[in-house]
């Protein structure tokens, strides 16, 4: 095996993924560990300066850590994410695809049978809020600042993912599109080993 693939005697996995109790990943600054104890399962998880423990009574189960909506730090805020970007001019009557890049939440989930937990959420990006509309009707957002692309950008998955964002002018005038908010309700995400993605 390669030796970058090993770091203190732990393999290395992508981060996302299902495994089982025995458990421990790293990557960069950020460690994740499920060990047995006795007849318990100790979950410990470190990044930067924030830690989380757990203890899990469980004879057998799954482990799922997927990326979840970025809108549950530090706690349920919002519902709603807003992405700013390089404003971007469409002709009357066209669509045109853009990407842009959202922040990553991850979820560290157990499972056994059908029954699931959430026992931690973490991110490596601090969560920034403003608010969408009149100051007295309109609502806080998650706010992210992205740069436009026109090509697939291909960003860190444990750090940020990918809108494939369609806009849509059917007006018979120009139109100028410099943000666009999504709400958690209709906000799937897909990913595999590179890539984080949700279109709208």
């Amino acid at each position: 095996m390669r030796q970058d693939l090993l770091t203190e005697g732990y393999q290395i996995f992508p981060v996302y993924g299902r495994y089982g109790y025995d458990l421990c990943i790293e990557k960069g600054d950020l460690k994740i560990c499920f060990s047995r104890d006795g007849d318990v399962v100790r979950y410990s998880r470190t990044l930067g300066d924030s830690t989380m423990e757990r203890i899990i009574a469980s004879d057998g189960g799954r482990v799922i850590i997927n990326p979840v909506e970025p809108l549950n730090l530090p706690d349920e805020v919002t519902r709603f994410l807003e992405i700013r970007f390089e404003s971007i001019i469409i002709e009357p009557e066209a669509t045109r695809r853009i990407y842009l890049t959202f922040p990553i939440e991850i979820g560290v989930f157990i499972s056994k049978k059908a029954a699931f937990r959430c026992i931690d959420i973490f991110s490596r990006a601090q969560p920034k809020y403003s608010l969408y509309g009149p100051t007295d009707t309109g609502v806080i957002t998650r706010y992210h600042w992205s740069p436009l692309s026109l090509a697939l950008p291909a960003p860190d998955p444990c750090c940020e993912g990918v809108v494939e964002l369609d806009i849509v002018n059917t007006t018979k005038g120009w139109v100028e599109v410099s943000r666009v908010v999504l709400e958690n309700y209709g906000m799937k995400i897909y990913y595999d080993g590179n890539l984080v993605s949700i279109k709208a």
